[in-house]
Parts: structure tokens; C-alpha cells; sequence
């Protein structure tokens, strides 16, 4: 029943962006709940993965919806690459409609949706993209690198407040075993029969 492009984004948003924001709350949720943990690495890590989970959401609610509805336009007035006015094709409706024989046969291959033009693209320039993707790694960890410090202490995993550290402080104020008692110290293991 949806006639006009908007009715169609609007029919969209409700049946797809519901179910969608639903899953997407709940793995949020999921890696929201590290947060409750003593760690410090942990809070972060759980932090920034739901901030991820729930800003793709929203880029896929308000940024690929419209640009289907942008691409969909732009093929209603536009003509195919490559196609041109004379014996190539145009798009309508978000179909590109080749001219030619399978044109007037009317065959599945006659129109193809516009992002297939666009994953056909991908698909024989793949080993570029590719090679570009490696450079691209190469380049970020090459520039990551020098910048790189090794740390020399241990790092502070846990918050200052924790029991841990109070013991650790604690513990450093008096003498180790060995200065107090002597290396050759040893405490005697006692047993004791409660049962017979």
C-alpha cells in the first residue's frame, strides 16, 4: 500500500527499525553491564563496544534509509554508466533497464537494481580494493609505531580504592620474611584427625 517514496521509508522505519533497535538495545545492554566491574579495562572496553552497537544503529536508521531514497532518485533521473541515450539503458525506479536484446525479451537480466551496479563494480575491482586495504593497514600501523612507549610499570588494573591495593600498601610498610626471620624460616605444616 505504500505508494510514495516516504510512505515507504516510514513503512520501513516501523517494521525494520523496531526489530532492529531491539536486538541493538539488548547487545548494548549486554556489553553496557562490564561496567559494573572493578576493572578499569573491562568499564572501558564495555563502554566504547555499546556506544558502537548503538551509534551503527543509528547510522543505518538515518543515513543508508535516505540514501536509498537519494539513489533511487538519482536513477529516476539519471541514465545508466555507460549507457547514454543511444542504445545503452536508464534507470526507473531504482532498476537500471538495459536496451537490447534482453530488453525486449523481457528476461530477468533486462533490470538490475542500482546497488548491483555498485557490487558489480566491487567485484571486478576487488584485487585493488584489496591491495589498497593492505596499504592502508600498513600505512596506520607505520605511523602507530614510533609512537609506541613502552611502559615501565606494572599497569593499574584496578581502582585506587580497591582492597587489593589498601593490602599491597599495607604489606609494604613492615620487612619482608626472610629479613625478619631469616631465609632458612619455614613454617611446620600441622595436622590434626577430627574423624577417625
Amino acid at each position: 500500500q505504500c505508494e510514495t517514496p516516504e510512505q515507504r521509508l516510514l513503512w520501513t522505519l516501523r517494521h525494520g527499525g523496531i526489530a532492529s533497535a531491539a536486538t541493538a538495545c539488548t547487545t548494548a545492554l549486554s556489553f553496557f553491564a562490564n561496567m559494573a566491574s572493578v576493572l578499569r579495562a573491562l568499564r572501558q572496553f564495555g563502554f566504547f563496544m555499546g556506544l558502537c552497537v548503538i551509534f551503527t544503529w543509528a547510522l543505518l536508521a538515518l543515513l543508508y534509509l535516505p540514501l536509498c531514497l537519494v539513489s533511487d532518485r538519482l536513477c529516476l533521473s539519471s541514465h545508466c554508466p555507460g549507457g547514454g541515450n543511444s542504445g545503452g539503458g536508464c534507470c526507473f525506479n531504482g532498476c537500471c533497464c538495459r536496451r537490447g536484446s534482453a530488453a525486449r525479451s523481457g528476461t530477468a537480466e533486462a533490470c538490475a537494481p542500482c546497488f548491483a551496479l555498485w557490487a558489480w563494480h566491487l567485484q571486478r575491482w576487488r584485487r585493488t580494493y584489496l591491495v589498497l586495504f593492505v596499504l592502508a593497514i600498513a600505512a596506520a600501523i607505520g605511523v602507530a609505531v614510533p609512537l609506541l612507549e613502552p611502559a615501565s610499570s606494572t599497569p593499574q588494573l584496578l581502582p585506587e580504592g580497591h582492597a587489593r591495593n589498601l593490602y599491597q600498601e599495607a604489606e609494604d610498610r613492615f620487612a619482608s620474611r626472610d629479613t625478619l626471620f631469616g631465609k632458612g624460616f619455614s613454617l611446620e605444616v600441622q595436622t590434626q584427625t577430627i574423624c577417625s
